[in-house]
């Protein structure tokens, strides 16, 4: 709830009861002001800690990473002020993702050749993130990329030599085999999990869902409507919020606060579509899990 409210920027402080984790302005915090969980630079731009501390801080710095709309553009940093050790941070990851790359060893499931380039490609792409990030602060940026990962056509040939002797058909079939076999049990417990998660949801025994393929959750908790995200909103903006839901559906029109705000508690309605679909900051809502809620109301007839 906390994250929310500070990734909403609608208010100047915030913390939860125990003030594990609060923020002042534009800064969010675990803890203390010793470890930043996130900043915003300016409206569009976050920086995210890239650094960790303990499990709780752990998981406050997810439900951070998850408040954060995603039309804003993070970056991965140890400082909120220092760009020089952020520049070191990135030119580290890089250069210790060449080096895992050299040692990439051959798995179960992979051959060594794919090992190497998968670092290879998190190379480059924490290289990408990082001329974004000069580019993005006005910052010179003279780290050269060829030198770094020179001897990878070195690598990849030692690598495809030493993968062609486990690259028969007989051994492929059974790599094949198993890693279907693997991914098999893998989706029977993430669908065992996706299951167990919604029913604890709805039966008020987790406060907190977040699966990518679970659209997001509604419960109605007394008073207070409650997502599966952990935000809440007192239930009593909802009956504004349905009349223009269904005004949107019906009409074939969208709406979006062009001078019109529509308050759902301490955040706002960003967008609501043709087809009744709500976004409010990082929720994005579907028109019949709003029904649902509607009904619980007695809002719907």
């Amino acid at each position: 709830m906390v994250a929310h409210v500070w990734a909403q920027q609608s208010q100047e402080e915030g913390r939860n009861s125990n003030s594990s984790i609060f923020f002042e302005n534009k800064t969010i915090y675990s803890y203390g002001r010793h470890f930043f969980l996130g900043h915003f630079v300016k409206p569009g731009v976050v920086l995210l800690n890239s650094q960790t501390y303990s499990v709780t801080t752990s998981q406050h710095q997810s439900a951070t990473r998850g408040a954060i709309p995603a039309d804003k553009k993070c970056f991965y940093v140890p400082t909120i002020d220092n760009h020089a050790r952020n520049i070191k941070s990135y030119k580290d990851a890089i250069a210790s993702n060449a080096r895992k790359a050299k040692n990439a060893p051959r798995t179960s499931w992979q051959t060594s050749l794919e090992n190497a380039k998968s670092w290879i490609n998190d190379a480059i792409n924490k290289n990408r993130e990082l001329l974004d990030y000069c580019h993005e602060f006005g910052l010179d940026y003279n780290l050269n990329w060829e030198d770094i990962c020179a001897d990878f056509e070195l690598i990849r040939a030692r690598k495809a030599k030493n993968d062609d002797k486990y690259n028969s058909p007989k051994e492929s079939e059974k790599r094949r085999r198993a890693k279907v076999s693997k991914e098999k049990r893998e989706r029977a417990k993430q669908i065992y999990s996706i299951r167990k998660a919604v029913k604890d949801f709805r039966a008020n025994n987790n406060p907190f869902l977040y699966i990518g393929e679970i659209p997001i959750l509604l419960r109605l908790d007394g008073d207070i409507i409650k997502t599966s995200r952990n935000a809440t909103m007192p239930a009593k903006f909802a009956k504004n919020i349905w009349q223009m839901v269904k005004h949107c559906k019906s009409e074939k029109v969208s709406f979006v606060p062009n001078g019109k705000t529509l308050h759902a508690g301490h955040f706002q309605v960003n967008e609501i579509d043709i087809n009744g679909d709500l976004r409010a900051g990082c929720h994005s809502i579907k028109y019949g899990v709003l029904k649902n809620m509607a009904r619980q109301l007695g809002l719907v007839s």
